[in-house]
């Protein structure tokens, strides 16, 4: 008898829920995990997430753009600006860094955090979507884990890991 729970072979406890192609591929670069591992989330993220769970995964990982993960981090399908903002105060954003933000689109505060380097607050937002989407599955032994992924660059710039 084994102990060891090979993920690789037959049953899929590892889980990838994927925005986009661009997305599952940046992952895919990074964690190598084979193709029937990922599945893209055509619509609603939350159903998506529902999905992975029932196919058996006990770890899933959120791979996607910065709106997507601030979906999750805020625990709303809907993004709203005075969510968002607290967030990102609680995050360690001050409130003299937002104001230029009140009337911007939310895209706009991601490359003011990533090309001001601000990649701990990029990892905290992670960490509240990781903690807040376990929180609202209340399932023992689920694990999240979020990443947030630049059309900039097609790669994974902050992550819960």
């Amino acid at each position: 008898m084994s102990l060891v729970c090979e993920v690789s072979k037959g049953g899929k406890h590892e889980m990838v829920l994927s925005e986009d192609e661009l997305s599952k591929e940046a992952h895919q670069s990074l964690f190598r995990f084979e193709d029937e591992h990922y599945l893209l989330c055509n619509g609603d993220a939350f159903e998506g997430l529902t999905r992975a769970l029932k196919s058996g995964a006990i770890k899933v990982h959120l791979s996607g753009s910065w709106r997507w993960i601030l979906g999750f981090a805020t625990g709303t399908r809907e993004l709203k600006r005075g969510d968002v903002f607290y967030l990102l105060k609680s995050c360690g954003v001050t409130e003299e860094e937002l104001r230029p933000f009140r009337e911007a689109d939310v895209e706009d505060l991601f490359h003011f955090l990533y090309y001001g380097k601000r990649f701990e607050v990029l990892r905290k937002v992670c960490h509240r979507a990781k903690n807040r989407t376990e929180q609202m599955l209340n399932r023992q032994g689920v694990s999240i884990h979020c990443h947030i992924v630049s059309s900039l660059t097609s790669q994974i710039v902050a992550s819960s890991l």
